[in-house]
């Protein structure tokens, strides 16, 4: 593999979670991270370093956005 081709970071990591208070107490007392977004249900946002984690539910990101919504397609994981 070439240099120029070797990855220098990761700008974003995403997971999917259906418990999100789950997920967002794990890795709170785990890892001492505290979300700079959230959305109940939907989202939990945190800051690692120069890099974004992201935990999704993947139910509600599978659903097409609301008319008038940020145009964020569907996405998610079975």
């Amino acid at each position: 593999m070439s240099a120029a081709l070797t990855p220098t970071g990761i700008l974003e990591t995403v997971l999917y979670a259906r418990d999100l208070d789950a997920a967002e107490a794990f890795y709170r007392d785990a890892l001492g991270l505290t979300p700079f977004s959230k959305a109940p249900g939907r989202h939990v946002f945190y800051r690692c370093g120069n890099a974004v984690f992201l935990i999704f539910n993947p139910d509600v990101t599978a659903v097409p956005p609301k008319p008038g919504a940020l145009p964020v397609p569907p996405h998610g994981a079975a």
